[in-house]
């Protein structure tokens, strides 16, 4: 998106981006479209860490609800097996 919005590709670069190329690309121009790009990616950024946060807590959460769920039938089994 940005790529397009400048009109170059970083893999075309074949050396360190400078201030005089994005100078010559105009690039200053286009700050204020420049600036709402890298909010929106801040923000997904943002979203993909929370999503990596709660798929870590969900898969500590199953972890914990199999083992008491195994627990819980550990031990039913052995009372029953007392009161025979």
């Amino acid at each position: 998106m940005l790529e397009e919005l400048i009109g170059f590709q970083m893999s075309e670069l074949e050396t360190p981006l400078s201030l005089g190329y994005l100078n010559e690309l105009k690039a200053f121009n286009k700050a204020e479209q420049i600036q709402e790009i890298s909010g929106q990616a801040s923000s997904e950024s943002s979203l993909e860490m929370l999503l990596k946060k709660v798929s870590k807590y969900m898969s500590l959460l199953i972890i914990e609800m199999i083992i008491n769920i195994k627990n819980d039938f550990d031990t039913s089994s052995i009372i029953s097996e007392i009161d025979r």
